[in-house]
């Protein structure tokens, strides 16, 4: 990710995985946005694949996370280049490196929780069950914030995933 803000030429810099969608209407509304200059990035709301209980779940789940000021990368993070720079970009971890860099950004002015939604793919946790991929999420999260380094929870997690 790093790498990919080295090479873009914008001012806004946004931040997708791959099995992420953005709406039509997303990108606009990140410039329109973005023309606040008190503003320095934010994300979507995640929308999961899917019209059944688990994805509505998954989607309930993370809006909740959202209002605590938890977010991931597949929200698609977006950010002035002057705070990414700023900031230092993503630091060079195997794992949470995304989260990690949102909280920085929290820290660094107003964010903008968009309630357009980007929509994620199901697959991972279809393929894995909703249960054992809620509880991965939150072992690797609980390990986290009690010190355990980024370079140990990502082979626990190749583990798990």
């Amino acid at each position: 990710m790093n790498a990919a803000a080295e090479c873009a030429s914008g001012d806004v810099l946004l931040f997708l995985h791959a099995d992420t969608r953005l709406g039509s209407s997303s990108l606009g509304l990140v410039r329109k946005i973005m023309a606040d200059p008190v503003v320095v990035g934010g994300n979507f709301d995640i929308r999961y694949d899917g019209q059944d209980w688990a994805a509505e779940a998954f989607t309930r789940i993370n809006r909740w996370r959202r209002r605590c000021g938890i977010f991931y990368g597949d929200s698609g993070i977006f950010c002035r280049r002057s705070t990414f720079d700023a900031l230092g970009g993503f630091r060079s971890w195997p794992i949470l490196e995304d989260y990690e860099f949102a909280r920085r950004l929290r820290r660094a002015g107003k964010l903008a929780y968009l309630s357009e939604p980007i929509w994620v793919s199901d697959r991972r946790w279809r393929n894995s069950g909703l249960i054992p991929t809620m509880a991965s999420w939150f072992f690797i999260q609980s390990l986290y914030y009690a010190g355990v380094p980024p370079k140990h929870l990502a082979r626990i997690y190749r583990h798990i995933r």
